[in-house]
């Protein structure tokens, strides 16, 4: 009997513990009235849009749909172009600014699925987006606080659709990308799976800023607004073709005023 009391203990311990977010050190960094309004409008408006095509984010059916409740969230800081030109401190924090925008993941028996995000316009909050695959958000922000041993909440930094969660330890700025949401982005040195120091991140940025300057530059020189060659004709053929047409004007009227004179005199 008391063995049964013992198995039947530690099935519902193991059961709790299963449907615990794996990330339970993780925690949202937002206000409480942002929270508020995702955890009540925004979700509901997310599961509205979801409920349209659920395989797109994993789930098989609507009623997995409504199974979905808000994980942890981050405010969002967008990268200054022209700071990130001119910075000489290499730092992520120093060339980003703050964005009324917050991501939060939006979980399903514990397990991170998808996210979505709230926006502030008009002095008014409303969802702005909803989907995507967050599962490698959610491994780069474990690794993350792994790596600061939950002692350091991370910032979020979105640039071109990539997210990097910052945060300094020890006074040290460190880094780790989430490439997922653009294949495309290059960062020359950077391991993109593991915390890196955020200066190497920031140079790969400001390298990749300086590529983009010449090759919109040699864009503005070589090529017209359709991205093609404008066409150009020799200005010895354009002489040319002048000339000839004077003369030939010339010697039109010549022989026009010829003929006139004979039928005068005539």
């Amino acid at each position: 009997m008391r063995k049964l009391f013992y198995v039947t203990l530690l099935c519902g311990f193991l059961t709790v513990t299963m449907t615990q977010p794996i990330y339970a050190s993780i925690h949202s960094q937002v206000s409480t009235e942002v929270e508020k309004f995702a955890q009540t409008d925004g979700v509901v408006e997310a599961k509205k849009l979801l409920s349209l095509s659920p395989t797109d984010v994993g789930l098989s059916n609507k009623e997995e749909v409504e199974q979905l409740t808000l994980g942890p969230g981050l405010q969002i800081h967008s990268i200054d172009v022209e700071k990130l030109r001119k910075s000489t401190t290499h730092s992520l924090l120093s060339v980003s600014k703050a964005e009324q925008e917050w991501e939060f993941l939006l979980e399903k028996d514990g397990q991170a699925v998808t996210s979505i995000i709230i926006g502030k316009e008009n002095g008014n909050y409303a969802l702005q987006r909803v989907g995507g695959d967050s599962k490698n958000f959610l491994a780069s922000w474990e690794k993350f606080d792994d790596y600061v041993a939950s002692k350091v909440e991370p910032t979020l930094v979105v640039d071109k659709n990539v997210r990097y969660l910052v945060g300094t330890v020890k006074n040290q700025e460190v880094a780790i990308p989430d490439l997922s949401g653009n294949r495309n982005v290059k960062l020359n040195k950077v391991n993109p799976i593991q915390v890196s120091p955020a200066s190497e991140i920031e140079k790969a940025l400001k390298e990749n800023l300086e590529a983009d300057l010449i090759n919109q530059k040699q864009g503005e020189s070589q090529f017209g607004s359709g991205g093609n060659l404008p066409e150009q004709t020799p200005p010895t053929n354009n002489r040319f073709t002048w000339i000839t047409a004077g003369f030939i004007v010339i010697g039109l009227l010549v022989i026009s005023a010829f003929k006139w004179r004979r039928r005068k005199v005539s």
